[in-house]
């Protein structure tokens, strides 16, 4: 309850959170959906790419333990790492340096720093002197990385501290609320992301046959995806192997495919001074993790498009190796009628699919065409009764998933090497686009416009 600043920084495993605090409320808070969970990700990928050698998320972490941080430390060593060879299938050793680490995980660590920016300047002038005398105090287990607390404290020239209990002190701190709840109940925040409904939101279940399917199950709103979805959705890519699975098939729960994002939760509503859950929490310059587990995993992927797939739908369809549509489905990608430019599938992939003269026909009416008009351009390879349409595209999974994995894999690995871009490098263009158009009044308006069911007006601003 003092008149000072306090700032916290909490590296989490999915969230990195900073907020300062002071007269018992929180003044200024920034948020970004990454967190070591990430760093780990990063880890996998730069393996994968670099090296040639799939490695699982706890080696990924022995690897961030063992040599990983954010600015050169020290008496750094280099590491053995054994891994499966993605050529042939054999177990195979590689040497990682710490440089090489550092460098895989900037992506991640500069989005955290940002955050920190960010909040550092919407705080009041006046708590400028606390947080140079008291400094930012690091918790949580991602704070543990090597270098993060210097790295922060060279970029904001403010001390960094580091908790005695890093690890222990978010649990301690919510019991500390909950004896002082109602001293304290005016800064907990209630609209963070439910992880565990998304478990409901997004089913899946893998058979004898090894073909992993993924059910996104919101039919009250077309199956719109959250925050938390997206979230669930990476990470059932990314474990797939581990489940089992040597096939992923994707579907909804009917009437809907995908209707894209909820837009009152991912995109704010369309209210000016309510800026898009995306944007808010610092959109950071990469390629969306969803789309990157998808797009780059080894795993085949059938698409089963039970009805509208649109928008972020569309995109979702279009990371499949193979669509399946039902006579129902119906295809559009919106981005444009809401002031903003689509994902990476959208752009890298949707003219490998219909030629460049009818994707941007797509792209920039946001047209929706039906099943038969998606078959006869090439973007279905094809159309059956509604009914017959999960049977039918299972089966093409099971069979699939009867053949050599490792062959399988490698052709998958080889499609991509002969015709994908530099998804990662599309991602970050995407990613800083989005972040530019999210404040535009042009996408509230389409935002706004699609909430009150009329056309918008768009000025180009």
């Amino acid at each position: 309850d003092e008149p000072v600043g306090n700032m916290v920084i909490d590296i989490g495993g999915g969230t990195s959170e900073t907020a300062v605090i002071s007269l018992g409320g929180v003044v200024a808070l920034e948020a970004v959906r990454v967190g070591s969970f990430d760093i780990d990700a990063a880890i996998q990928s730069y393996v994968r790419r670099e090296h040639g050698i799939a490695i699982g998320e706890r080696t990924a972490e022995e690897i961030k333990v063992a040599i990983g941080s954010a600015d050169p430390t020290p008496d750094e060593t280099n590491a053995e790492v054994r891994g499966r060879d993605l050529m042939t299938g054999l177990p195979k050793t590689v040497i990682l340096s710490p440089e090489e680490i550092r460098f895989a995980i900037d992506d991640v660590v500069s989005s955290i720093v940002a955050s920190v920016v960010r909040c550092l300047a919407k705080a009041p002038p006046e708590l400028a002197q606390d947080f140079l005398i008291r400094g930012m105090y690091l918790v949580g287990g991602g704070g543990l990385l090597r270098g993060l607390a210097q790295r922060i404290e060279r970029e904001t020239e403010v001390p960094v501290r580091m908790s005695p209990m890093p690890l222990e002190a978010v649990v301690l701190g919510a019991g500390h609320c909950i004896e002082h709840y109602d001293a304290l109940k005016s800064m907990f925040m209630t609209d963070e992301p439910d992880w565990e409904q998304s478990e409901v939101d997004v089913r899946y279940e893998v058979g004898d046959d090894h073909v992993g399917v993924i059910t996104l199950n919101r039919p009250s709103v077309r199956n719109a995806l959250t925050h938390a979805m997206y979230g669930r959705l990476q990470h059932l890519v990314l474990d797939a192997p581990a489940s089992g699975a040597r096939c992923l098939l994707i579907t909804g729960s009917d009437p809907a495919f995908c209707s894209g994002d909820d837009v009152r939760t991912v995109m704010g509503g369309g209210k000016e001074g309510q800026a898009p859950a995306i944007a808010a929490t610092g959109y950071a310059p990469r390629i969306t993790p969803a789309a990157d587990a998808l797009l780059h995993t080894d795993i085949p992927v059938v698409a089963a498009v039970n009805g509208a797939a649109v928008g972020w739908g569309m995109e979702l369809a279009m990371m499949a190796d193979i669509r399946v549509a039902s006579e129902k489905a119906k295809f559009g990608e919106l981005f444009v009628l809401r002031g903003l430019v689509s994902d990476v599938a959208g752009l890298g992939r949707l003219a490998q699919l219909v030629g460049r003269e009818k994707a941007a026909e797509l792209l920039f009416t946001g047209d929706v065409i039906d099943a038969a008009e998606a078959h006869r351009i090439g973007l279905v390879s094809r159309v059956v009764p509604h009914d017959d349409l999960v049977p039918t595209a299972h089966a093409l999974a099971a069979r699939i998933a009867a053949n050599p994995p490792l062959a399988v894999q490698q052709l998958k690995a080889g499609l991509r090497r002969a015709l994908d871009p530099d998804w990662a490098a599309l991602g970050s263009w995407v990613s800083s686009t989005l972040g530019q158009l999210f404040t535009t009044a042009d996408h509230r308006e389409g935002v706004t416009a699609f909430l009150e069911k009329r056309p918008p007006v768009f000025h180009g601003r």
